[in-house]
């Protein structure tokens, strides 16, 4: 008598299934690993790529604000801007050409400064803001912006070596550097605002 071998146990099936599952497998098993060390070497890369931009745009950054700390320390201890300031705020019949004199001197400064937008001369209780804006050459203490640099200058400028950022009124705000200035007898009550780009 003659034993039936079923379908799913001969080797014409048997043979084919078994070199399938031995190339397959394997394959499987492969293309998961380098998928996986290919996305982490991606993953690795980009981190790297990151960090490196990360580190030079601190670098630059840290550059700007030294240039523009130091900037702001050579022009605020001029002493021919601190008389022009003492006759601008003291001697009323020469205010205008006081004025004329500390316009062209900050926008020369300003010019030969590139990273620089505006410069600004703020003091407590004062009339206006002079500022080298080319279409004005003072702000108002009631418009926004003098509001702005004024209240900045109040609360927590005053007297002191610092940074704000502050939101853009009329073309004044962003990033802020403000350095006193001495305007005779060793009194520190107005500020150098420096604009950046």
């Amino acid at each position: 008598m003659k034993r039936k071998i079923r379908w799913y146990r001969s080797l014409r099936f048997l043979l084919p299934v078994i070199i399938a599952l031995c190339c397959i497998i394997p394959t499987v098993i492969f293309s998961y690993y380098t998928r996986f060390q290919l996305r982490e070497r991606v993953l690795e890369n980009a981190r790297a790529t990151i960090y490196t931009n990360l580190y030079g745009s601190s670098l630059l950054l840290e550059q700007l604000l030294g240039e523009v700390a130091h900037f702001g320390q050579e022009t605020a201890e001029e002493k021919e801007l601190a008389e022009d300031l003492r006759i601008y705020r003291e001697v009323p019949s020469q205010k205008d050409q006081a004025r004329s004199r500390i316009s062209l001197r900050l926008g020369q400064q300003l010019s030969a400064n590139r990273t620089l937008s505006a410069l600004y001369l703020v003091w407590e209780g004062g009339d206006s803001v002079l500022t080298t804006l080319l279409d004005r050459k003072e702000l108002s203490p009631d418009s926004s912006a003098g509001q702005l640099l004024l209240e900045a200058c109040r609360e927590e400028a005053r007297e002191k070596i610092t940074w704000l950022y502050r939101e853009e009124k009329e073309d004044v705000g962003g990033l802020l550097f403000f350095r006193p200035v001495d305007t005779g007898g060793g009194r520190k009550n107005a500020s150098l605002v420096c604009q950046v780009r």
